[in-house]
């Protein structure tokens, strides 16, 4: 029998659950932005088709946040 639990790691020798590590919250490094109608998408892609003018991902351009646009938010 497994003592295997979603989220949670087993300790195999006692048999006992352990807690699972938090997971770090991920801060986008970008942000996306359509050259065609100026939509923003923040992610780590630029989306397949611009949702506000259907523009193909190809058309977004990606602008990387300088350091200090995040001390805000420490």
């Amino acid at each position: 029998m497994s003592t295997y639990k979603r989220g949670n790691t087993s300790d195999y020798d006692s048999a006992e659950v352990l807690p699972s590590r938090p997971r770090r919250k991920q801060v986008p490094t970008g942000e996306w932005e359509c050259m065609e109608c100026g939509h923003i998408h923040v992610g780590d892609r630029a989306p397949a088709v611009c949702p506000d003018c259907g523009a193909s991902g190809e058309d977004f351009e990606f602008f990387e946040y300088e350091d200090d646009d995040w001390e805000d938010y420490d």
